[in-house]
Order: C-alpha cells, then sequence, then structure tokens
C-alpha cells in the first residue's frame, strides 16, 4: 500500500539582521502562518517517477538532481499558499521541505524527527550556491525549519527560539506587491562594514531575552535606518515608509528582505483597530498577509494513512 503524507514548514519574514546574515552575523526570522507544503506520495518501487517539482536551477531542484535515485521513489507536489506572491520563502521552504524528507530516509517515525539535523541543512543549502556574488546565509531555510521567532547567528553556531514576548505589540507583515529576485540581487552586491548594524540585532536579541520593548525597539530602529543609509532599501519601499512612519498608530515599520522591496513589517499597539489599519494600508497597495499572532511551529510531518504530527 502506498503511503501518502505531506511536510509544511511556516513562511518566513526577517525581522532584522539580513545582510548582516550573509557575512555570518546574527538575524533574527519571524515565522507565521500560512504554511507552504510538499505533498508526498511514496511508490511502491524507487525509480516510478523521475520528475522533478522545482524549478531545476533553484536549490530545491539541484539538491533533487543531486539525489534523484532517492527522490526518484516518490512524487511530490509543492503548494504555495501566496500563490507566487513571493518575499515570505517559498523556494527556502522548497528545499527546507525536500531536506526534510531526504533525512527521513524512508522512516516516518518519532525518533527520524526526533533528531532532524539543521546543521546538515545548513550545510547542503550553502554548498548548492554556484554563481557569482555572496552565498544566501540560510537563515531563512534554519527559522521555517524551527519555527517560532528565531535567532540565528552563523558564524557562532548560535541558534535560539523565541516566543513573541511584547503582547502590547502586534507585528503586521505586508506584501508591497512588488517582486524582487533575491539570488540576482546577490549577484552584484558588494558589501560595506556591517559592524554597527551588527551590534543592533544582537541588543535586539538581548532585548528579547530580558523583555525590554523600548531597548528592542530603539534597536530595531537604528538596524532598520542604517540599512537605509547603506543603501540597501528600495526607493518605492522608502516613499511607503516615510507614510507609514508619519501614521500615529504605527510604532514603526519597515521594509523586510532583499532591499526590503516585497514585504514591510509594521508595529502598532493592540488597542488598536487592526482591522482598520489592514484596510487603510490595503488603500495603499500594502497587502495584509500575516501577524505575530500566528507565529507557527516549525517542519510538521503528518501521514495521511496513520493520523500522526510531530512538532519540531
Amino acid at each position: 500500500m502506498k503511503r501518502i503524507f505531506s511536510l509544511s514548514v511556516p513562511s518566513k519574514t526577517f525581522l532584522a539582521g539580513e545582510y548582516v546574515a550573509l557575512t555570518g552575523g546574527p538575524v533574527l526570522v519571524l515565522t507565521t502562518e500560512p504554511r507552504f507544503s510538499l505533498e508526498v506520495i511514496e511508490e511502491s518501487s524507487a525509480g516510478t517517477s523521475t520528475v522533478c517539482p522545482f524549478h531545476p536551477e533553484s536549490p530545491a531542484g539541484r539538491f533533487w538532481t543531486q539525489h534523484q535515485d532517492y527522490f526518484s521513489r516518490y512524487t511530490m507536489t509543492f503548494i504555495d499558499p501566496l500563490k507566487g506572491l513571493g518575499g515570505f520563502g517559498a523556494s527556502s521552504a522548497q528545499f527546507a521541505l525536500l531536506h526534510g524528507l531526504f533525512q527521513l530516509h524512508g522512516q516516518l517515525n518519532v525518533e527520524a524527527e526526533r533528531f532532524f539535523d539543521w546543521h546538515s541543512l545548513l550545510r547542503d543549502y550553502r554548498a548548492l550556491h554556484i554563481q557569482a556574488g555572496s552565498a544566501p546565509s540560510g537563515a531563512d531555510v534554519v527559522a521555517q525549519c524551527r519555527g517560532g521567532l528565531t535567532y540565528f547567528a552563523r558564524t557562532e553556531g548560535q541558534l535560539q527560539g523565541f516566543a513573541w514576548p511584547f503582547s502590547e505589540v502586534e507585528l503586521l507583515c505586508f506584501h508591497t506587491g512588488k517582486k524582487l529576485s533575491t539570488h540576482e540581487h546577490l549577484k552584484n552586491l558588494h558589501l560595506k562594514d556591517l559592524n554597527e548594524l551588527e551590534a543592533s540585532v544582537r541588543t535586539m536579541q538581548e532585548a528579547l531575552s530580558q523583555l525590554k520593548w523600548d531597548e528592542f525597539l530603539s534597536s530595531w530602529k537604528t538596524f532598520s535606518l542604517g540599512l537605509e543609509d547603506a543603501g540597501l532599501v528600495a526607493p518605492e519601499t522608502l516613499v511607503q515608509l516615510k507614510t507609514l512612519r508619519a501614521d500615529s498608530r504605527i510604532v514603526f515599520a519597515r521594509g523586510c528582505g532583499a532591499m526590503g522591496a516585497d514585504v514591510i513589517l509594521v508595529a502598532t499597539l493592540k488597542t488598536q483597530d487592526s482591522t482598520v489599519l489592514k484596510k487603510d494600508l490595503a488603500a495603499l497597495g500594502l497587502q495584509f498577509v500575516s501577524s505575530s499572532s500566528q507565529i507557527s511551529e516549525g517542519l510538521r510531518i503528518q501521514s495521511r494513512m496513520q493520523p500522526h504530527e510531530v512538532h519540531l
């Protein structure tokens, strides 16, 4: 009998640390609903299916090709709930899900999940980089497998998970309607000294640990404005941020990810009517996607034949 199961990981938004992470520095990544999923059917024998469901030049596509003998025993369908919207980690989700399937080695059981190896996940992801320019940090892949709010400092091997601790503040994730190819952007990227930006992310991590909102917000602003001063935020995003920051209902707003082009993160007090705020921002061309009240767990594996679910 064929086994039918699915793997899923959450969407991601860089709270802070993009660009800093490219050189191994610290990053904070928020993972939320909706979740990307990989629907899998295990065939009766290897070689039954040889069709790769991913773009051949994507990280997932290249990893599938490297291990075609193993993956050929499965029929896979990748499901993007955002329909190609971009900016929330569809490409990194593809790789995370495929690597999760690879780590199972055909064993869908608790022991296989308990010892999920994010070190090999990160190593294999970065080893697939073949083009000119900076290699992707892999922080988003790790964060999507871990779930929650993740602090990751690659050069130090430090990985820490948080819940969103500031209950009076809600983070709202919006899509700008723009779409920037991260891989193309990294080809011509030349980073300058990022020490001050790195220090800001570390201060944010300390403020999270100590539940100090004022220090967190101050360092968050310092990091975000530092990116803008360094020319690492798209002009269209800067125009939108100027409007948002003038709105008394908004505590702070910043562009997230490559050039802050795809995603804008808005912090607002929960005393505000978020429904009205979302409607007003929609009139500015911003599409609401998720929020800190929808933080999601990491890699999830669920069997269709024997209902069985384990969270990492």
